[in-house]
């Protein structure tokens, strides 16, 4: 079996990993737009211990580990949730992707960088991938796996549907002048406001006790003017000076959920296809299982649409949950600070960091204990 992956990202690289050590794949090659070999910068990086686990080789790029996530609301509430020790890592998503090129290539999967494909073409029982680039061939594919990221035009192309809503994103990595007592560098931080529940936020995820990542996500408006804001927001509840600001990049931040993403000659991942927790936009979690089903069971399309189907209820659900909690706290008018002063929250497992509408329901249901 002959097989294409169309994007060199994360989603891409995991998957031909999986793929290269299944016995029924003949060849696998990936294609990729961008002309440079080295990936470019993409979320924070935060993931839980077990899809630190299905990552291969990503326990080799722990930056940090954290055991508390702090939601912060402008109006003045505090949610502390706890969960186990070390249940949240961040990972160096540049040296991680980068070392796994590497791996991929020393199986034998080439990596054809500066290759845009612009078409899939059905001949017979096989797929003709159409690229311009560097290298041109024309050669045909029993499946194509779509991993090119957000926009997606191919996974379009190949009858794939999700659905999804799109947040414009924006972080820095920061340096601060002097520690603070303030500031717990295995913690977790979320800013937002309950008018705009989750559907704007910003992060701040210290690495060390003199750096952090200082992050935006909102609909709409300058991106840039929000860091801003939140920097200040941060310094303030801190007592922390950031002193300098480096490694700025943005990109689109996902909610919604895969809907069809298995079909006979094609499959989908990652932000092509919606694949992501709605509560923070973070695709990781979904990317690490997807690529675990696809390169184990690509011989068997039944198997997959079985498996793919149970994480597809989990997203889904994962999506109404933020819905339903965003519309009461921004559709109904009432003082929320009043009933939520102070929440702490004991969560302990640490399944909960990738099912995060479990931890927002909990926080709602420990008002009527």
């Amino acid at each position: 079996m002959d097989v294409a992956i169309v994007g060199a990202g994360i989603s891409g690289i995991l998957t031909g990993y999986t793929l290269s050590r299944n016995r029924r794949i003949c060849r696998v090659d990936i294609f990729e737009k961008r002309k440079d070999v080295s990936p470019r910068r993409h979320c924070t990086g935060l993931v839980s211990r077990s899809t630190l686990k299905r990552m291969p080789f990503a326990d080799k790029f722990i930056v940090n580990s954290y055991s508390c996530i702090n939601i912060v609301m402008f109006e003045g509430t505090d949610f502390n949730i706890y969960l186990e020790k070390d249940a949240v890592y961040k990972i160096d998503r540049v040296a991680h992707e980068s070392y796994l090129i590497d791996i991929v290539r020393d199986k034998g999967i080439e990596v054809r960088f500066n290759n845009n494909v612009t078409s899939l073409e059905k001949i017979n029982e096989k797929i003709h991938v159409i690229s311009v680039g560097s290298i041109t061939k024309n050669e045909l594919y029993d499946i194509v796996i779509v991993a090119e990221g957000f926009p997606s035009r191919l996974a379009k192309l190949a009858g794939l549907k999700s659905y999804r809503e799109c947040l414009k994103g924006f972080q820095v990595e920061v340096f601060f002048s002097r520690k603070t007592s303030n500031l717990a560098i295995d913690n977790l931080y979320v800013a937002t406001s309950f008018k705009r529940f989750l559907s704007e936020f910003g992060w701040f995820v210290p690495i060390s006790d003199r750096k952090a990542v200082i992050g935006v996500a909102l609909p709409s408006g300058n991106v840039l003017n929000s860091v801003y804001v939140y920097m200040k927001f941060f310094e303030k509840k801190f007592g922390i000076e950031i002193s300098k600001i480096e490694n700025g990049y943005g990109g689109a931040i996902l909610r919604g959920y895969p809907i069809d993403i298995v079909k006979k000659d094609f499959l989908g991942i990652g932000d092509a296809i919606g694949a992501v927790k709605s509560i923070s936009g973070g695709g990781l979690y979904a990317i690490s299982i997807l690529s675990k089903i696809y390169g184990e069971n690509i011989h068997r399309n039944d198997l997959i649409k079985e498996k793919v189907e149970m994480l597809i209820n989990e997203l889904k659900k994962q999506y109404r949950v933020y819905y339903i909690l965003y519309r009461t706290f921004s559709k109904i008018n009432m003082n929320w600070t009043k009933i939520f002063k102070k929440v702490s929250i004991d969560i302990g497992n640490e399944y909960y960091y990738d099912h995060h509408e479990g931890i927002l329901t909990k926080a709602v249901l420990s008002l009527f204990k």
